[in-house]
């Protein structure tokens, strides 16, 4: 077995790695990236269900004082048409922002309570070496995890801009009729 690929046999033999220190390092400031990352795609899902119910709010009460202006359209279904397209997407907006904003289950590889039952007396060389390797699958898992969560953002994103183009147009069509 090539020797930078073998495991410590026992807690007194160190790992050769000799870029352990950088790599353990990089990995930490990855972990800490992914997690502003997650902050940042929760802040859009947040920003998406506030600016997505507060266009169906202007909607509903330009609809309403539209409507009791009195319309040239004698079709009451093609009066409501726009309005209920928008209440459509809006429930598209609603879902995927949903799906974005959920809390989910991220894995975290340093856990404290196995840290101190299983590597108190094992040398910082080791503890590194086991360590980082939880960090890499525990990014793995977490960056899964958040590219489902940034789908779901960008879905949102598209369907609260088309719910904007529709009281656009909404709007448009009762000024025109």
């Amino acid at each position: 077995m090539p020797e930078g690929d073998r495991k410590a046999q026992n807690s007194n033999e160190e790992y050769p790695f000799p870029g352990l220190d950088i790599i353990f390092e990089l990995t930490k400031e990855q972990a800490s990236e992914q997690t502003a990352r997650v902050n940042l795609l929760d802040s859009k899902a947040n920003f998406i269900l506030g600016s997505a119910t507060a266009l169906i709010s202007t909607a509903l009460i330009l609809q309403s004082s539209l409507l009791s202006q009195g319309t040239r359209i004698t079709n009451r279904f093609l009066e409501l048409l726009p309005l209920l397209a928008l209440l459509l997407v809006y429930l598209l907006v609603m879902f995927a922002a949903f799906f974005a904003y959920r809390v989910r289950v991220y894995k975290r590889s340093a856990n404290p309570q196995e840290l101190q039952r299983n590597y108190l007396n094992k040398s910082e060389n080791t503890i590194k070496a086991e360590v980082f390797r939880a960090m890499v699958d525990s990014f793995q898992q977490n960056e899964r995890t958040i590219n489902k969560k940034a789908h779901w953002v960008n879905i949102a994103f598209a369907a609260l801009g088309c719910e904007t183009l529709i009281l656009v147009a909404l709007l448009l069509f009762q000024v025109v009729y």
